[in-house]
């Protein structure tokens, strides 16, 4: 239970953006280095953990020597609820799911199953099913590089926006109105407003705005 404990530790390390203690980060969320040659030459399947292990059983899968495959995204969040300070911090594409490569399209699923922190295998009327090695690769593509943009440690948490997005003006002169988007620079965004009768190009800070859901 304490080498549990411990190995779960590590794996919040990792997608809190720090340095294991014994092992290195990962940028992306892949067992081993493998090229799109050998992804393809693999036998992909899908796995559910418990809520908010997807790390953990990606940790502990990986140093038990399974070819492991985690898509993960990066977003600026809170360190804690006492400051406004903000850094990248790894949450899964799909909470609760990773997926494993094997050398054979059997392999021996009640190995796997030792492990606590696999609780089933996704398949089709009892069946695992195989997942297209040709979507990992494009998956992996998709996920690897992503960065958030820099502008979203300011903007508040879960009501991030982008160029084009409608967005709530949440305090100032024009707190309550609805507007678009239009350029972001730093800590500010820009949009043309009417007022007046007169189209008018304005400057929020990023932190006085929130995007309609």
């Amino acid at each position: 239970m304490k080498r549990h404990n411990v190995e779960i530790t590590r794996a919040k390390r990792v997608a809190n953006g720090l340095r294991p203690r014994s092992i290195g980060a990962k940028k992306r969320f892949i067992s081993r280095h493998l090229n799109d040659d050998e992804i393809k030459s693999l036998h992909w399947f899908a796995v559910c953990t418990p809520a908010q292990k997807e790390f953990a059983a990606w940790l502990i899968l990986n140093q038990r020597g399974y070819n492991v495959y985690l898509p993960t995204l990066r977003k600026f969040r809170r360190v804690n609820r006492y400051t406004k300070e903000k850094r990248k911090i790894s949450y899964p594409v799909v909470p609760r799911y990773l997926y494993l490569g094997f050398d054979t399209p059997t392999p021996d699923w009640f190995a796997l199953y030792r492990f606590v922190l696999v609780q089933s295998i996704v398949g089709i009327n009892g069946v695992p099913a195989q997942i297209d090695p040709r979507w990992i690769v494009e998956n992996m593509q998709t996920y690897h590089d992503y960065q958030p943009d820099g502008s979203e440690r300011y903007m508040r948490t879960g009501r991030e926006f982008k160029v084009g997005d409608k967005v709530e003006v949440l305090d100032g002169p024009f707190d309550g109105h609805k507007i678009v988007v239009e350029e972001i620079s730093g800590k500010l965004a820009k949009s043309r407003i009417k007022f007046l009768n007169i189209d008018l190009d304005v400057e929020f800070p990023i932190e006085n705005l929130a995007k309609i859901a």
